[in-house]
C-alpha cells in the first residue's frame, strides 16, 4: 500500500487536536478495543469482527503520532 499523504496526516492530527476530537478518540478507543481483548472465545467470528473495530484505532493512532513529511505506509 502506498504511504498516506502528508495532507491525509494532517487532516487526521487537525481534527483531533481539539476537546472534541480528544472526546471522539476516547469514545472511538473504547468501542474499539484499543485497551481490551477481542477475543470472544465461544465464537472466531466475532473475535474478527472485534480485530478489525479494533484495527481502525490503532491505525488513527499511528496516523496521529506520524510525521506528515514523512509519510506512513499503513
Amino acid at each position: 500500500m502506498p504511504k498516506t499523504e502528508p495532507k491525509t496526516i494532517m487532516a487526521y492530527q487537525t481534527a483531533f487536536d481539539s476537546s472534541q476530537g480528544r472526546e471522539v478518540l476516547k469514545d472511538l478507543a473504547h468501542r474499539c478495543f484499543e485497551d481490551n481483548t477481542t477475543i470472544v472465545c465461544s465464537d472466531p467470528h466475532t473475535s474478527a469482527f472485534n480485530e478489525g473495530r479494533r484495527s481502525v484505532i490503532l491505525i488513527i493512532r499511528r496516523l496521529l503520532a506520524a510525521n506528515p513529511n514523512k509519510g506512513i505506509d499503513l
